[in-house]
């Protein structure tokens, strides 16, 4: 799925809505040598914008104020950033959006 914004195409992993809530999810896997967590705030400081948050409230019903964007950073190893880890444990089941 793609999002179009004035910054460009942007392509989110996974878009998931679950009562009045919405979420962006993406994805990264990065060198054991680099900080997980740090990958996890570039993927959410690049999706995390006025636009995704609309295309997602188009896509899902929900209101753009109630779109979360999070991630899921990894290293090569499956070492997980702790972020990712706390904010993927509360989103519960979600419905997601299909292609």
């Amino acid at each position: 799925m793609t999002a179009t914004t004035p910054q460009g195409a942007r392509y989110p992993d996974l878009v998931a809505w679950r009562d009045d809530r919405g979420v962006v999810i993406d994805t990264t896997v990065v060198p054991d040598n680099r900080n997980p967590d740090e990958a996890h705030a570039r993927k959410v400081a690049y999706y995390d914008t006025a636009a995704v948050r609309e295309w997602c409230a188009d896509k899902s019903g929900v209101q753009a104020k109630d779109v979360w964007t999070t991630a899921c950073a990894l290293t090569w190893r499956g070492i997980p950033s702790q972020r990712s880890v706390n904010e993927l444990a509360i989103l519960g089941s979600l419905n997601p959006i299909g292609r």
